[in-house]
């Protein structure tokens, strides 16, 4: 029998794409595919900033971030199936973000985890709550 496991993984559970192409998209700005990993009715959590809903999150982020530098990594995902279309995941992370102005050149970088759920729409597993956690930032 032919069997590919990481297929088969992928259909059944939130793979490392989610978090590795939501950086991706948010770092080069592609904003219409980074929303579309999230669920319409999305929470997010970020250094007490809560937003609700993917078109206003995806709105207020753009506007934010549209002249900022930014660089984000997420690493040893640990993914927890709760039925076929709910998940858990925790992913440690680390960003870097410039902001726009003079020299000498302003940012942080920062450490920390992503808290997230995931839900099954349409065969397709989006991001329905995610929250960032800091333990450390450093600015420059």
């Amino acid at each position: 029998m032919n069997c590919n496991p990481c297929r088969r993984c992928s259909r059944s559970r939130p793979s490392s794409n989610s978090r590795l192409v939501t950086s991706a998209f948010l770092d080069t700005k592609q904003w219409a595919q980074f929303g579309d990993v999230f669920t319409e009715d999305v929470r997010v959590d970020v250094d007490g900033f809560s937003f609700e809903g993917r078109a206003g999150f995806v709105e207020q982020l753009q506007e934010i971030l549209a002249t900022t530098s930014t660089v984000h990594h997420g690493h040893m995902p640990e993914i927890t199936i709760v039925d076929t279309e709910h998940a858990t995941g925790i992913w440690a992370m680390m960003d870097y973000l410039v902001f726009p102005g003079e020299a000498p050149q302003k940012g942080f970088y920062g450490y920390g985890h992503y808290h997230e759920n995931y839900v099954k729409q349409a065969g397709q597993w989006r991001i329905q709550k995610t929250e960032l956690i800091r333990l450390r930032v450093d600015p420059f």
